[in-house]
């Protein structure tokens, strides 16, 4: 009988790993297709969700390009907080993986206001995650050209290309498609300010977040 018990005791066990791994799977594809739409709030509550039932059936690690996708969703959502929060919970060896650490980097320098070593980081990053990296290039540069046409109303072409690491024509052509860009000239490029309030469509009425995000836009650009 206690043979027949440990037999069905490993069976279960094993029936239990069998459906959590494809799981893991599913929860990754799934995981890689709203980060892909943009949606990384989406993407980091789904892995949320599976890391406490990871945590909760003492299940092992999901593979680490899960965790590269988790950290990648924080990076989405514009949370580098809760990013570090879980680059301090994975063990060594998921730490030291090449793909974890490529998506880590990216946080150390949004954590340090540097925005052409993120974008560095991300245009190497050509593993399997690489369209990721992509994505959220596309979107850092977003997030700071809404900054920085909030901020200001006129900037060195050399410090915007800083700001969103690319080459001076291809950060002029993206300033047009989203600022009311007016003019190019001496080594300047020169856009319309929203109007108080946030009545720019698109545009938040500025808070105390947007300030505070402006400071440190205003920081790195005078160093």
């Amino acid at each position: 009988l206690c043979v027949v018990v440990s037999t069905q005791s490993t069976w279960g066990h094993f029936l239990s790993v069998y459906f959590f791994s494809h799981m893991a799977s599913a929860v990754e594809a799934r995981v890689q297709q709203l980060l892909l739409a943009g949606d990384g709030a989406e993407a980091a509550h789904d892995c949320e969700a599976y890391e406490l039932e990871m945590a909760a059936r003492a299940l092992e690690p999901a593979p680490p390009t899960f965790y590269a996708a988790y950290l990648a969703a924080y990076l989405l959502a514009d949370d580098t907080t809760n990013a570090r929060f879980l680059y301090r919970r994975l063990p060594p060896d998921l730490r030291s993986n090449p793909e974890v650490d490529a998506f880590w980097r990216v946080v150390q320098c949004l954590a340090r206001r540097d925005l052409s070593g993120a974008h560095a980081a991300l245009a190497a990053n050509t593993g399997p995650l690489a369209p990721l990296a992509r994505t959220l290039a596309n979107t850092l540069r977003e997030r700071t050209l809404k900054l920085l046409g909030t901020a200001f109303s006129n900037m060195a072409v050399a410090d915007l290309t800083a700001a969103l690491g690319c080459g001076a024509e291809e950060a002029i052509e993206q300033a047009r498609r989203q600022l009311p860009v007016e003019s190019v000239d001496d080594g300047f490029i020169h856009w319309k300010r929203p109007l108080e309030g946030g009545s720019k469509p698109g545009v938040d009425a500025i808070g105390l977040t947007t300030v505070k995000k402006l400071a440190e836009f205003t920081l790195f650009i005078e160093k």
